[in-house]
């Protein structure tokens, strides 16, 4: 598991460039460890190395790190995400999108 300091209390641009860590610290451990991973590096889909068995593995490690750093729980792969037009897994940017969107509404929740 990936440990990060809970700074989402800053505001929203810390909690982006928050989940955008998280994401992307999870990605690059799939992908190896070596890999430099920026907004644009593929998560799944043609052009990504990760198959679908690291895509389940990816996508339970996000969602435990967005509950430890955020205090909210999330699924990532519901109905609401594989209805998108736009899937929010081809690439670090899509998903770091998707993640805000969520963790937004889960804390406006409680």
């Amino acid at each position: 598991m990936i440990a990060l300091c809970s700074l989402h209390r800053l505001g929203g641009g810390m909690r982006r460039q928050e989940i955008f860590k998280l994401v992307a610290d999870h990605v690059r451990l799939s992908l190896g460890g070596e890999e430099s991973v920026g907004p644009s590096t593929a998560v799944f889909g043609k052009r990504s190395p990760i198959d679908s068995i690291q895509l389940v593995s990816l996508i339970v490690d996000i969602e435990d790190s967005i509950h430890d750093v955020f205090g909210v729980e999330v699924a990532l792969a519901d109905q609401r995400a594989m209805s998108r037009t736009d899937s929010p897994f081809r690439d670090v940017q899509s998903l770091c999108d998707y993640i805000e969107i969520l963790v937004s509404e889960s804390q406006h929740e409680r």
